[in-house]
């Protein structure tokens, strides 16, 4: 079985996609790692990103679930 999923990338995360919205089909059973790096996201990439799953914030261990919508966004701070 797979799950279906619909994904905003910030803009500055787009790298050749050139759509606002993504779909991405995944096994069941999937992380939120495991779609980063269908992506093609590295490990270290990972990290300084903000991912939300129907608008609730996760983290990359988060299984996501048939039409979850999630939005991937950098972390950044100010000052």
């Amino acid at each position: 079985m797979t799950i279906h999923l619909k994904i905003e990338l910030m803009p500055t995360l787009r790298r050749k996609q050139t759509e606002t919205i993504l779909k991405l089909e995944l096994p069941d059973f999937s992380k939120v790692e495991d779609m980063l790096l269908e992506l093609g996201f590295s490990g270290e990439e990972m990290q300084g990103l903000m991912i939300s799953v129907n608008n609730k914030l996760v983290h990359l261990g988060e299984i996501l679930k048939d039409n979850d919508t999630v939005w991937v966004g950098v972390i950044s701070g100010g000052g």
